[in-house]
């Protein structure tokens, strides 16, 4: 007969490891950019999302278009200007 403690252990071992939090390839990172993004999480980490500047977020952004781009362009693809619209 197996106890309560045995159930558990095997119960927690069905549960699947989950992927690591960051799966972003961070040597596209400068270090300039890698201390910016340091610094842009302990100030999100102290004020939250909704207390960061216009500057912080767009720094923000800017750091993870880099972070999620895809590693070489797709072939047959033409970049998309997104600043496009504005002078239609």
């Amino acid at each position: 007969m197996s106890t309560p403690r045995d159930r558990i252990v095997r119960l927690e071992a069905t549960i699947p490891v989950p992927r690591a939090p960051y799966p972003f390839d961070v040597s596209r990172l400068t270090p300039d950019q890698m201390e910016r993004c340091a610094r842009l999480r302990e100030r999100g980490d102290l004020v939250g999302m909704d207390g960061l500047t216009d500057q912080e977020v767009e720094d923000g952004a800017a750091i993870e278009e880099i972070l999620v781009a895809p590693a070489r362009p797709i072939p047959g693809t033409q970049p998309v200007e997104m600043t496009a619209w504005r002078t239609r």
